[in-house]
């Protein structure tokens, strides 16, 4: 906030920019309206005769006179152009040199008169300070309160603390008495020992026995994961195969697809092959792991082993069934796509059908359509099945 000084001359400054923030110059002073304000009153219409002026780059000034900053307090004016954004400007006028002109004459008149009181409040205090005595007049007084707290530490009688020192060399008494060494020590030893017999049984190699148990049962275990874990990744890269088959094999019309997918049959029939025996070994090796594991797990006390066995059991039953499940469909993939590629084909009353070997039993029939949508027998661009 800027502030004027009352009745005092003042150029005041006003930009102009248009609604798309470009400084605006050149303005006539006939094409500006300005109204102000004083101290909160009403706009008033302002005259420019003689006072508007041009800097340049869209800034402009108003030569305000004494006598239209002759009251104190808020003063704003108000800028308007066609075409530009309005201009506000809001100024203070005050009469300060007169306000600190009072504040000089208040503060000569006051001071000296509080100069006076702090004078006489430290006379007061410099009197009574004065009239203490040199040396503590009731010394007495002060060993008799002394006396009096010694007292409320001590207790009614005196004699409190001198007891209660007697009852603390008592218990140092008692504490001197006891041995430096624990009286019962080989109390303790045997019972330690009778701890570790009964953790360990009659037999201390027991627990050794049990450990090797342990352990061979977790080389077994971890043995038995890899192979599952073999023949699981042999069955996905079956399923890789088939995807990809299928997937060369969805437009039947196409002579080097076709071509493609006979070649493609024949690697898928080697890596068939090639799964069948890595997943019958892997089966064989787990069934011989599953018979060394129940031979280690022979002990009916074991419950905890017998229920691991059985759940090993169950898994590898469940493995063997879902890969004699994928081997199965694989089988009737492989059958379907050597019948389809090595048999009979006939395109007839806008269908294609496919034989079985035997070159007369439908095996699989197809609408055919051109590429408009129609029924067709010649150049096809789409088959549906029937």
């Amino acid at each position: 906030m800027v502030i004027l000084k009352k009745d005092s001359a003042r150029k005041l400054p006003v930009l102009l920019v248009d609604s798309s923030g470009k400084l605006e110059t050149g303005v006539a002073l006939g094409d500006v309206t300005v109204v102000t304000s004083k101290n909160g009153g009403v706009l008033t219409g302002f005259t420019l005769t003689d006072k508007w002026a041009e800097l340049g780059q869209g800034l402009y000034t108003i030569n305000f006179a004494a006598g239209d900053l002759d009251t104190e307090g808020f003063f704003a004016y108000l800028v308007t152009v066609a075409g530009c954004d309005q201009y506000s400007g809001m100024m203070y006028v005050s009469d300060w040199e007169s306000n600190v002109d009072s504040i000089l004459e208040d503060t000569a008149t006051t001071l000296p008169a509080s100069i006076a009181t702090v004078d006489t409040v430290v006379d007061a205090i410099k009197g009574k300070t004065d009239a203490l005595p040199t040396d503590p007049a009731d010394e007495s007084l002060l060993e008799a309160a002394i006396t009096a707290a010694e007292g409320n530490i001590r207790g009614t009688d005196s004699d409190t603390l001198k007891t209660l020192s007697e009852q603390v060399d008592e218990c140092q008494a008692e504490l001197d008495t006891l041995p430096p060494d624990p009286a019962d020590e080989s109390s303790l030893e045997a019972a330690i020992a009778a701890a570790e017999g009964n953790i360990r049984g009659a037999d201390s190699d027991d627990l050794k026995g049990l450990s090797d148990q342990v352990d061979g049962v977790q080389t077994q275990a971890e043995t038995n994961g890899g192979n599952i874990s073999t023949a699981l990744a042999n069955q996905a890269v079956m399923d890789g195969e088939l995807t990809t088959i299928q997937a060369d094999l969805d437009n039947p019309d196409q002579y080097k697809a076709d071509v493609a997918a006979l070649a493609l049959e024949g690697t898928l029939l080697g890596v068939a092959t090639t799964l069948g025996i890595d997943i019958a070994a892997a089966l064989a090796v787990l069934q011989g792991e599953h018979v060394t594991i129940q031979a280690d797990l022979d002990d009916p006390d074991q419950y905890k082993a017998d229920v691991a066995a059985l759940a090993l059991e169950a898994t590898m039953d469940a493995a063997a069934a879902a890969l004699t499940a994928v081997l199965a469909t694989a089988q009737l993939d492989l059958d379907y796509l050597k019948q389809k590629e090595s048999g009979r084909w006939k395109i007839e009353n806008d269908q294609l059908t496919y034989y079985e070997d035997d070159g007369v039993t439908p095996l699989r029939t197809f609408n055919l359509f051109d590429k408009d949508g129609r029924p067709t027998n010649l150049n096809p661009t789409e088959r549906v099945p029937a």
